[in-house]
């Protein structure tokens, strides 16, 4: 693979995985339009860790949070030790954020052939655009919700966990499917936007620690250049989209994204019907 597909694939991986319009739903179109080859999986984790640092550069005072309230939880698993506000907001946090994982990785695990069996069809990948795109408008046209992380219930972390599961099918946006979950139940956006990317961040760290041996030994060869490359890019990209993001959501922008997703499902079906 050339450094210019790993750059378009550091930037695909960077932008969509962050903005609610699928970066594996991209990575399926990119291979089919584009003709660029297929990353392998070494690459594509190394763009998800890219993607990561993206998330710890932006949300590192919650992520420092989150530290604090793992290490307390292991010290005074009871709570009775005196502690600020804050610090017993980042506890519920840590335990709500692991039970958001459960159907996630209940999903993954349960259904990972049938999730596989997608990434060869390019009109699944279409048709669930549409569906991201959907989720997207009706969710934009709901007034923003009251309630903050703090008043976040272990039943809306659940909620966003199986949102998160479902994404893994091809087409669906992540970030998009989370954030509309969460919005839904009735968070406003700040902590909508907020637990949608720290959830992400044991998702994508897990994946990449399984693969960790071949990463090293591919990084550890000559093409170890081309991981650098693609991680880099990846993070800026990622750091971007964040932002944008969130800038967007917060101005109550998310229809935005559905019309994307919706032309660019549109397109995508009626190429693979070749029309």
């Amino acid at each position: 693979m050339r450094v210019c597909e790993v750059i378009i694939l550091g930037l695909l991986q960077g932008f969509t995985e962050f903005l609610p319009v699928s970066s594996s739903g991209h990575l399926v179109i990119a291979q089919d339009f584009l003709g660029v080859g297929n990353p392998g999986i070494v690459l594509e984790l190394v763009l998800h860790l890219g993607t990561l640092i993206s998330v710890f550069v932006v949300f590192w005072s919650d992520i420092v949070g989150l530290i604090r309230g793992f290490l307390s939880l292991l010290l005074s698993p009871t709570g009775k030790r005196p502690m600020s506000p804050q610090l017993r907001t980042y506890r519920r946090l840590v335990g709500l954020l692991l039970l958001g994982l459960v159907p996630t990785a209940v999903f993954g695990i349960a259904l990972e052939p049938f999730f596989e069996n997608l990434f060869d069809s390019v009109r699944a990948v279409g048709i669930a655009l549409l569906l991201t795109g959907i989720v997207l408008f009706f969710i934009s046209r709901q007034g923003p919700g009251r309630r903050d992380l703090e008043s976040m219930s272990g039943l809306d972390a659940l909620i966003v966990g199986i949102a998160q599961g479902c994404a893994i099918v091809p087409g669906l946006s992540r970030s998009g499917m989370t954030i509309s979950s969460a919005l839904a139940r009735g968070l406003n956006r700040d902590a909508a936007t907020r637990f949608s990317f720290l959830i992400s961040i044991p998702t994508i760290a897990g994946a990449a620690l399984f693969e960790l041996d071949d990463i090293l030994s591919f990084g550890a060869g000559q093409d170890g250049i081309l991981l650098l490359v693609g991680f880099v890019v990846a993070a800026l990209a990622g750091i971007v989209a964040i932002k944008l993001l969130v800038s967007l959501l917060q101005r109550g922008k998310l229809q935005w994204f559905a019309y994307y997703v919706w032309i660019l499902g549109a397109l995508v079906i009626w190429r693979s019907w070749g029309v």
